[in-house]
């Protein structure tokens, strides 16, 4: 809760200041990331009208692209909330979207909630068909986040088929998908840190340096007071 009041305080700030730049198109994105903050928390009537406004902004816009992204939020919205025949309308109405728009990654985000819904409503057959295409789709990318959930949905879908040994296969995929994020993330933080201790040193050395500076100074008049005198 303290991280997302934090992260609603920052997007509300940046909200102020894009609305009074009257900065149409990242106004947008706040209300979107605003929306995305209330549905991680599950305030699903707050999260829907900063989803709703972003969306009415971004067709005022044209902003094709940006409007899949906000329908497809909205799905998710509407599958937390048990909304699934609404999710399932505007989560092919932003499939159809990204694929216009040759949003590849975009594209395989919403068969992976197309895949969930599927599997919610027990319709097997639809979500195995999604779940193939993506999965091919996210491993020649390299979407490691997207094949964790592409993997998460065949371990789920394949135990719900009786196909266990197919189901510990994908789990067994999962943990190595698991272990490549944790390594990427541990590689991530690590050359933030580097970059940290290269700025500290930087910031160390330029105070060095300015000490030193000082020093000549007072050195350089307190000989020319003795030359004076």
């Amino acid at each position: 809760i303290g991280e997302a009041g934090s992260a609603l305080d920052f997007h509300y700030k940046a909200l102020a200041v894009r609305r009074k730049l009257k900065i149409g198109s990242a106004v947008s994105a706040s209300y979107n990331n605003i929306g995305n903050v209330y549905l991680t928390t599950d305030q699903f009537d707050s999260a829907l009208a900063n989803f709703e406004r972003s969306l009415e902004i971004k067709r005022e816009l044209k902003d094709i692209p940006g409007q899949g992204i906000v329908l497809n939020n909205i799905g998710e919205l509407m599958v937390k909330t048990g909304n699934l025949k609404e999710a399932e309308s505007l989560f092919k109405q932003a499939l159809a979207i990204r694929i216009a728009t040759k949003d590849i990654v975009g594209e395989v985000s919403t068969r992976s909630n197309l895949g969930n819904l599927y599997l919610l409503n027990g319709d097997l057959l639809e979500a195995e068909e999604e779940l193939r295409l993506i999965e091919h789709m996210a491993f020649s990318l390299g979407l490691l986040e997207q094949l964790k959930e592409i993997y998460e949905l065949q371990v789920r879908l394949n135990q719900e088929r009786g196909n266990l040994d197919k189901a510990l296969s994908y789990s067994q995929r999962l943990l190595v998908i698991k272990d490549s994020l944790l390594n990427r993330e541990k590689a991530e933080v690590l050359a933030e840190m580097q970059t940290r201790y290269e700025s500290l040193k930087k910031e160390d050395r330029i105070a060095l340096l300015e000490k030193e500076g000082l020093l000549q100074a007072v050195e350089l008049e307190r000989r020319q007071v003795w030359i004076q005198s």
